[in-house]
């Protein structure tokens, strides 16, 4: 689509001028509260495209870009390890969280290593549905959701089972199908 070209391409020219990376200082954070549950909600903010609808914080897929990124994220979660927290789940939400299937991976074990993660769940795109995609996801993850309005108007929802890792698909095509005026 021309507009999302055009999109991506100014956003791209302003991406090393607007999005720096600056270390979090240590204590940013209050303690966390004992026994309380805790989910860990990492921002994965690069896309392969930026899409016109789109209002979340996004920034075109650079892989240094990204890489520096899901560096600074992880020493993050060593942080919040180090001040005690601990997280049942992970949600990772994006732009594109899969847009660097190895970053994504990498990050997901170093979150299972340092907190007793009993679930992921992650976003992604129809386009990164494919089998060396999905082969890596395999334990990683309990439940991706798809979805892609701007061009099929409904989201796919695969969740692994945590006995098998098989994966079952469901559509919800009428509950996300975008609404169209009367006038």
């Amino acid at each position: 689509m021309l507009s999302e070209r055009m999109l991506t391409t100014v956003v791209r020219a302003m991406t090393d001028k607007t999005l720096t990376l600056h270390p979090v200082p240590e204590g940013a954070l209050p303690d966390p509260v004992e026994g309380r549950p805790y989910t860990l909600y990492v921002h994965v903010p690069f896309c392969e495209r930026l899409c016109p609808y789109c209002s979340f914080n996004r920034f075109p897929y650079r892989e240094q870009r990204a890489h520096d990124y899901f560096q600074a994220l992880r020493q993050e979660m060593r942080m919040l390890a180090d001040q005690g927290y601990d997280f049942e789940s992970v949600y990772v939400g994006g732009g594109t969280p899969t847009v660097d299937i190895d970053e994504l991976c990498e990050t997901i074990d170093l979150a299972r290593d340092l907190f007793h993660v009993k679930e992921v769940n992650s976003e992604t795109n129809p386009n990164h549905l494919i089998p060396e995609y999905l082969d890596k996801l395999k334990g990683r993850i309990q439940r991706l959701s798809a979805c892609s309005p701007s061009t099929t108007g409904f989201c796919v929802r695969w969740t692994a089972t945590r006995s098998t890792g098989a994966g079952k698909r469901s559509s919800s095509a009428s509950a996300r199908r975008p609404r169209t005026s009367s006038r």
